[in-house]
This record gives C-alpha cells, structure tokens and sequence, in this order.
C-alpha cells in the first residue's frame, strides 16, 4: 500500500467515514508540500550534463521545493548577489572558469546560474568506490542539496501526516466541521513532529 493510501485510510478511520475523500487527497497533497518548504525530504542530486561542459545556467527538477546548497567539483559554492557580481564587473555572465558561487537573482523559476561559468567537461559518473558524494565524487559535476515534494514517507510520518489531513478536514465548512477536534488533531500532529525532528547540533 502507497503512503497516501495508508494516511488516507488512517484519516477515514479516524474521521469515522465522516471525510469527503477528495478533499482529504487533495489535503494530503497540500501537507506534503508544507513538509517539503520546511525541509522535511531532502536529498542531493546530481545535475548530469551527459559528459558536456556544464551549462552557465542549470535547470532542476519541478519537484524542487528550496535549493539549500550548490556544489560543484566537491566545493559548496557560495549563494551571490546580482548587485555584487555587477559592482565587481558589469559583464560578469561573460567570464569563464572553475565555478566559485551561484545566483538566483534575475533567473528563470527553477534555475539558478554558475559563476563563472564552466569550462571543463565533467569526469566519468562510474563512482568506483559505491560512494557518489564520498571517494568517487566526479570532478567538473554539478550537485544540488535541496527539500522536494514527494509521494513516499517513513512509516512513523504516516500518523502525524493523517492528524494534520484530519485538522484540515475538519476546520473547513461542511456538514462535518468541527473545529475543537479539528484543532486537537493538529496540535497532536504537530507535536508528533517535533518529537522526530532531527534538532540542529
């Protein structure tokens, strides 16, 4: 069984069959996507230029929620900003070399530009030693450590997910509102959360 139909089974046992199952899947969606700007699923990925010279300007996944680093040869690159790079020099899209930061500024959504801009092509993407952001991390790659939206959860999510589906289920206007249970769900859900949150050292 997929999480969303184990959540959403979760949600109608704890509502009582009381849920309207479209609002409750479109609910589900929308908790998802608040996990994911609070940076609940995150992973690195590995931007493939096909053996290429990366691109000045790199495009990520629509399933992208916040770009929380850049890297590129094994170094994070620091985030610029437009206004710096165009004090420094006007025509700063134009020069080459071995990226040292990125910018988000004055780009596309879901892209973000190299600075400088690469000029060598990527090493091969075998990864000898098992290890892609370890030993075998390839030379002239670009890699993104960002949160996504997903459809997937650890089993201990599958709880506080449907408390949070419930407080929304209930809290709107319907036959079924009830704004007291509705308000006890969420609490209870977001308390969940706390108690797994990995906490900063």
């Amino acid at each position: 069984m997929s999480a969303k139909a184990t959540v959403l089974a979760l949600v109608t046992t704890m509502a009582v069959s009381q849920n309207d199952a479209a609002m409750s899947s479109r609910f589900f969606s929308e908790v998802m996507l608040d996990l994911a700007k609070l940076n609940w699923f995150v992973r690195m990925t590995i931007i493939d230029s096909s053996g290429a010279v990366p691109a000045a300007v790199q495009s990520y996944p629509e399933n992208v929620v916040n770009l929380l680093g850049v890297f590129y040869g094994g170094h994070q690159l620091e985030l610029a900003k437009l206004r710096e790079l165009e004090y420094v020099n006007p025509q700063w899209r134009d020069e080459t070399g071995e990226p040292t930061s990125y910018i988000e500024e004055g780009e596309t959504a879901h892209t973000f530009r190299l600075y400088p801009a690469p000029i060598a092509p990527p090493t091969t993407l075998a990864f000898p030693f098992g290890e892609p952001f370890g030993r075998g991390y390839p030379d002239g790659v670009v890699v993104i450590l960002h949160s996504e939206t997903r459809t997937t959860l650890p089993d201990y999510l599958d709880l506080p997910v449907a408390l949070l589906v419930i407080e929304r289920e209930f809290e709107r206007e319907s036959d079924h509102q009830h704004p007291v249970f509705a308000k006890a769900a969420g609490e209870l859900g977001r308390m969940m959360l706390a108690l797994v949150q990995p906490k900063a050292a």
